[in-house]
């Protein structure tokens, strides 16, 4: 969290393949076409760790294979960062960010995203005449700013696994509540740690030091 309030977040994916590499059958490398769904109008900045699939991993389909219009309507919208080779596109309502990440049987695959959000954290104060403008102005000066923070994570469904959010917030910036016990305050960093089983929100809030 930046200190005008902009957001910076960075995805970082670990990937292990735990199959005994001489299995017949689980032993193959595996091909893993990613999707993070972040808010709509998300910038890309950086990824890094993805790699595409041998060409000789794919299959040509067969000439009486038709596009599916709702698949066709997809692909419109979908572009390709030149500097990544991320497919960026919009899909229900979201930035959808893709990628290919290849994991070998026995080996970890480490991968990130890093993207800026559309938005920013800001404080909303509501004045609702020209007296709450006065007393703003004479009796508010010293009073602290609070601006709030929330995580709203969408799992995909039937998956089980363990998720890690780290928040830097600028030193001008404390944090003085937070909605769940498993929030860990530690100095300028906010550690969230909890195995996704279901989607998951949480907060917290942050006040201004003087």
């Amino acid at each position: 969290i930046k200190s005008d309030g902009a957001i910076v977040n960075k995805l970082m994916i670990n990937r292990t393949h735990t199959a005994n590499p001489n299995h017949p059958v689980y032993g193959a490398t595996n091909f893993s076409h990613l999707r993070t769904y972040v808010p709509k109008g998300s910038k890309l900045i950086e990824a890094n760790g993805f790699e595409f699939p041998p060409e000789a991993a794919f299959r040509a389909p067969e000439n009486n294979y038709k596009t599916h219009p709702t698949l066709k309507e997809l692909v419109k919208k979908e572009k390709f960062d030149e500097q990544t080779g991320a497919k960026i596109s919009q899909q229900f309502g979201k930035t959808v960010f893709s990628h290919w990440l290849v994991t070998k049987p026995g080996q970890t695959s480490k991968a990130y995203i890093k993207y800026k959000l559309p938005f920013k954290l800001k404080q909303k104060r509501k004045v609702a005449s020209n007296v709450d403008r006065w007393k703003q102005i004479f009796l508010d000066n010293n009073k602290p700013k609070n601006i709030s923070y929330s995580m709203f994570i969408q799992k995909q469904a039937g998956t089980k696994y363990p998720f890690t959010q780290e928040v830097s917030v600028a030193n001008q910036w404390r944090p003085i509540w937070k909605s769940t016990k498993k929030i860990q305050f530690r100095n300028e960093k906010i550690k969230f740690n909890e195995e996704l089983s279901t989607d998951t929100q949480y907060g917290f809030l942050l006040e201004q030091i003087n």
